[in-house]
């Protein structure tokens, strides 16, 4: 009869990618003072369904196991009955927008400590406010808050080649920047969230919408597949936002004109 599979804490802790601040000294003396010493954790920590050349990437958990190996505990392993394996978190990028999703159903961030995560996201993905909304669960002006609130004008994004939306570079950002004042770049914003949606699901080039014809949508007759019902909602969230802010667009052209 095999052994019953073991992972060390160690092991997990130096290949954590979580984007999540490790307990302070101080943190691990509440924590401990709050739980039996014998306790168990109410939660299984959680690790990425690939492996990387140091071992199993460890994704949720780094704070559960930080309090497991400290005294009076003083764990080294946990078995497996203590850890799942989350199936979505198939690279790194995919691991950080789990480990996001974890901490988020979890507890409460302050929106400070989510800017900076964002922020921070941004620069090592690339991620485009739309990805930033999507992972976190708002909407794409809550994160222009967001990232203007830490100093400095936010960062424009451009297309790429592949149709993806990227943060804005060198001279590219610097013409974006200038030349983000008029009607037609708070339109293209705007629009910029839903044709992020398009690229993200193939799926929705399924979607066929008979015109008839006619420039109102009203008239139209849209057929959506099966398989394209999923991204046909996600897109419908978007431009139901869309809808939204070009409203509050169109009282702020009426209140401002003389």
């Amino acid at each position: 009869m095999s052994a019953e599979p073991q992972y060390v804490i160690a092991d997990l802790l130096a290949n954590a990618i979580e984007p999540w601040d490790k307990l302070t000294a101080r943190e691990l003396e509440t924590l401990g003072a709050r739980m039996k010493p014998d306790s168990p954790p109410t939660d299984p920590v959680v690790i990425a369904a690939y492996s990387n050349e140091r071992g199993p990437v460890l994704i949720d958990g780094a704070r559960r196991l930080q309090w497991l190996a400290s005294p009076p505990r003083n764990r080294t392993v946990i078995s497996a009955d203590e850890v799942r394996i989350e199936p979505a978190a198939v690279d790194e990028e995919s691991a950080h927008r789990a480990a996001v999703a974890l901490h988020l159903n979890r507890r409460q961030a302050s929106p400070r400590v989510k800017a900076e995560l964002a922020r921070r996201l941004q620069a090592q993905f690339g991620w485009s406010h739309a990805t930033i909304a999507e992972v976190f669960k708002v909407s794409g002006p809550a994160v222009s808050n967001w990232l203007k609130q830490l100093g400095g004008s936010d960062v424009p994004e451009v297309t790429g080649g592949d149709g993806r939306i990227y943060p804005a570079r060198g001279k590219q950002a610097e013409q974006e920047t200038h030349a983000g004042c008029t009607l037609s770049d708070a339109l293209k914003v705007l629009h910029a969230e839903h044709e992020a949606v398009v690229q993200r699901h193939p799926s929705i080039r399924q979607v066929r919408i008979n015109r008839h014809g006619a420039a109102d949508p009203g008239a139209w007759t849209v057929t959506v597949p099966g398989r394209s019902a999923g991204a046909a909602a996600d897109l419908a969230d978007r431009l139901r936002d869309e809808a939204n802010d070009l409203i509050s667009l169109a009282r702020k052209l009426e209140q401002a004109s003389p």
